[in-house]
């Protein structure tokens, strides 16, 4: 789940225009330590999530990137498509 997590930052970031090892390299590597394990002892290391504000590359925006590892998946697909679809039947009228 770890790797994965970090794959996906970086496809977000990398949309944005933020190669997050060559503009952040710190970070890069503390969350490679992160996602690995100490094969000695199996000690997991744990990450304090981090709040940067980045500029996107192309559009030149600035936006809020939270960065929070351990915190539950997104789970908003999961919502009931029946609710989903009375909301936007209330939204037409």
């Amino acid at each position: 789940m770890r790797q994965v997590f970090f794959a996906k930052l970086q496809v977000e970031l990398r949309e944005r225009g933020i190669e997050i090892e060559q503009h952040y390299p710190e970070l890069y590597n503390k969350l490679c330590d992160y996602i690995s394990t100490n094969n000695d002892n199996n000690q997991i290391v744990s990450f304090t999530p981090v709040c940067l504000f980045m500029r996107h590359r192309y559009s030149q925006q600035l936006f809020m990137c939270v960065i929070t590892p351990e915190s539950e998946p997104d789970r908003s697909w999961l919502l009931d498509r029946c609710l989903v679809e009375k909301r936007l039947t209330m939204c037409d009228n």
